[in-house]
């Protein structure tokens, strides 16, 4: 291929710049024209890719709509969802959590408002007092029910080492966004990624403790 026509695909056909993706094209451009097979394939890519992109955020692409929208983070496994008795942590405009709230207390025993949808610790506008009481309250349920599951070498899922990776990989994610060295997550990150690898996803995290398979050499 000579150095026009590569020029020519580089820049794409009738001098369009092609680009990576489709929130990439969202971010690129002005106007998108959605031009696919069928009403569920444009609903699909419009709604869940093109007007999220063009909005930056799930929240934006609610408000631009008049939907209330919030970000309300749980705390807590599946037997505290089946007690009602997970932490709620939601984040949003204020008139939306006030309408949201009694059916977030019919959801779990505790919910507080942390603010701004994009709350996420100290540095990401959470109040200090509570981000220092949610991390005690989660400590202390988790000593409390993983210790016997150490002793019995039990591994049923309460809360999955894949649901653990998910949680890990966008607290990686905040604290990139936010400029904040995480070494701790770090170093936990990649023994859980390993043990996901290896096909133990589906069993409760405490697995990466007692199965030499999760272990590793």
């Amino acid at each position: 291929m000579g150095p026009h026509a590569r020029e020519r695909r580089r820049r794409g056909i009738g001098g369009a710049t092609p680009q990576s993706s489709i929130e990439e094209l969202a971010n690129a451009v002005d106007t998108v024209i959605v031009m696919l097979w069928g009403d569920d394939a444009a609903r699909d890519v419009t709604l869940g890719r093109v007007i999220p992109a063009m909005y930056g955020t799930l929240e934006d692409a609610a408000l631009a709509r008049e939907i209330a929208f919030l970000a309300a983070p749980v705390l807590g496994s599946v037997g505290a969802v089946a007690q009602g008795s997970i932490t709620i942590l939601p984040g949003g405009r204020r008139e939306s959590y006030e309408r949201a709230q009694p059916l977030l207390k019919s959801l779990g025993k505790t919910v507080t408002y942390t603010g701004s949808v994009r709350a996420s610790g100290v540095r990401g506008g959470v109040d200090r007092a509570l981000a220092v009481d949610s991390i005690d309250g989660a400590f202390g349920r988790i000593a409390a029910s993983k210790r016997q599951q150490l002793l019995d070498r039990d591994t049923e899922p309460r809360f999955t080492l894949d649901a653990l990776l998910k949680d890990l990989l966008l607290a990686r994610e905040a604290a990139r966004s936010l400029q904040v060295d995480m070494p701790m997550l770090e170093t936990v990150l990649p023994p859980i990624e390993h043990a996901s690898a290896e096909g133990l996803g589906d069993r409760g995290y405490i697995v990466v403790a007692v199965d030499p398979v999760a272990i590793g050499p």
